[in-house]
């Protein structure tokens, strides 16, 4: 307890960053599941045999939620 008081800014900074991966976290399961069960639509609708189309939402889905997780990380400029 004696610690967060000396440093409210340090807790503060460290929420942000708990919230933003939790968000981040979210964003890519939504990510999933939206553009699954839009390939599941898809098979429905176009009477597939093999549910190709949810195949290709489920990759779509996680190629999304990596690109989204890639860009948010902190880039490191060392050189």
């Amino acid at each position: 307890m004696e610690r967060d008081q000396k440093n409210p800014n340090q807790r503060k900074k460290q929420l942000n960053d708990y919230g933003r991966y939790v968000s981040l976290g979210f964003q890519m399961a939504a990510a999933i599941l939206i553009l699954t069960w839009l390939g599941r639509k898809g098979d429905v609708f176009f009477n597939l045999k093999q549910p190709w189309l949810t195949i290709v939402g489920a990759i779509s889905g996680i190629a999304a939620g990596m690109y989204w997780l890639f860009n948010s990380l902190p880039r490191s400029d060392k050189k």
